[in-house]
């Protein structure tokens, strides 16, 4: 899908971007997501990137999109934490001040796997009646092959 190229250079990366509400406070109700999630596609698409799929919780948000390789990953992201913050506050989309927790997780996919990623991000409802966001993440983390120490995965709530 993305195709950035200069003299006989080519890329195709797509990132799936998870992190969370600070605390995995219960932040994000149903009621305001799709302006949030529209938020970060705009954010996304100004930035280069382009946004393939969006959904989340109340606690937690995963993000799949084609990346700009001329940013760098860290850059994006804090990015796009922090004018989604300042979006939610500045609109009084919530009662409460909103936040991220600190960190996220970014993966990277093979073209191959698109579409099972976009249906899985966009099935975040009914995936999590059957497991909470930590055994989540766990899993991913486990399936990527990735070293963590439980005990460090999230801040103290």
């Amino acid at each position: 899908m993305l195709n950035l190229h200069m003299a006989n250079t080519f890329s195709q990366i797509y990132l799936h971007v998870v992190f969370a509400v600070k605390n995995r406070e219960a932040l994000l109700p149903a009621t305001i997501r799709s302006r949030v999630y529209a938020y970060i596609s705009t954010f996304l698409h100004d930035a280069g990137n382009i946004p393939l799929a969006i959904g989340g919780t109340d606690d937690h948000v995963h993000i799949l999109f084609a990346y700009n390789i001329n940013t760098r990953i860290p850059d994006v992201i804090r990015e796009l934490k922090s004018n989604v913050s300042r979006f939610v506050n500045d609109n009084n989309l919530i009662a409460y001040k909103f936040e991220w927790q600190r960190g996220y997780g970014a993966f990277s996919y093979s073209h191959s796997h698109i579409e099972a990623v976009k249906r899985y991000i966009r099935n975040q409802t009914e995936h999590h009646k059957q497991i909470s966001f930590k055994d989540e993440l766990v899993h991913i983390l486990e399936c990527f092959g990735m070293d963590f120490d439980e005990r460090y995965l999230f801040d103290e709530v």
